[in-house]
């Protein structure tokens, strides 16, 4: 008991130490969603990313006001200084806009994978694996180390507009497309919520993601990277994604 006591008053000390900072973050998320990562406006579902951005304005006590945009139209307004923090992002995927951007610790893994329709596994390794096989993908996402052979001739390549999409074009034998790349967690949360089933195949792409700062709000970077530690160790963040796909 006394252990207890000791540890609830060293996590309340901390929070009222991060919270004498606090301040308001303008945050983009993406206006046609990617669940269950971001939900559109429109669903007034939270997802991943709001989620736990609610669990660090808890300890921190920092306000994020969510601003809906399209991708392109994000990328400038964070470049415009309009945009405080973009979440779930790998530096690689902004290596264009570097010189504007700070990043917290990661968080969590975004892990690609190969998806099948039911009893239709194969083995995917390399890019050779795939060579004469018709892979549906979301359109313009870049998948390393299968980009050269997206491009070539060696498999044809079906580009959809988003991950339901892909889903459904997938699971119809006469479309033609032997596999599909997609988010583990959003085929996940797709088989959960709209009764679809696939098999799920080997890892393609696995990368620590993150938020991502305006390097205007520095001074912010170690109570958050602080509250993300915390909510790391306690389990929370596995559990905010649990509660999607399970």
């Amino acid at each position: 008991m006394q252990l207890r006591l000791i540890s609830c008053f060293l996590i309340s000390t901390i929070c009222l130490s991060l919270k004498s900072h606090a301040d308001t973050f303008n945050v983009a998320l993406l206006k046609s969603g990617l669940p269950p990562y971001i939900f559109t406006q429109q669903e007034r579902k939270s997802g991943i990313y709001v989620d736990i951005l609610k669990e660090i304005e808890k300890i921190t006590g920092d306000k994020f006001i969510l601003r809906y945009y399209p991708i392109k139209r994000s990328i400038k307004a964070f470049s415009a200084g309009n945009i405080d923090i973009e979440p779930g992002i790998n530096p690689a995927w902004r290596k264009e806009w570097q010189s504007e951007s700070l990043y917290s610790a990661p968080f969590m893994m975004y892990t690609d994978i190969v998806a099948f329709r039911r009893n239709e596994y194969f083995k995917v390794s390399n890019v050779q694996d795939l060579v004469g096989k018709k892979i549906a993908t979301v359109k313009g996402y870049y998948y390393p180390g299968f980009q050269e052979g997206l491009n070539s001739k060696k498999m044809t390549r079906y580009n959809l507009t988003h991950e339901f999409q892909l889903l459904q074009f997938l699971s119809l034998k006469q479309r033609g497309a032997d596999a599909g790349f997609i988010n583990k967690n959003v085929l996940l949360y797709y088989m959960k919520t709209k009764n679809v089933k696939f098999d799920m195949g080997d890892v393609i792409g696995n990368v620590p993601i993150m938020f991502r700062f305006h390097k205007n709000k520095a001074k912010a970077l170690p109570r958050f990277n602080k509250a993300l530690k915390h909510l790391i160790e306690n389990g929370k963040i596995n559990e905010i994604v649990k509660s999607y796909n399970e």
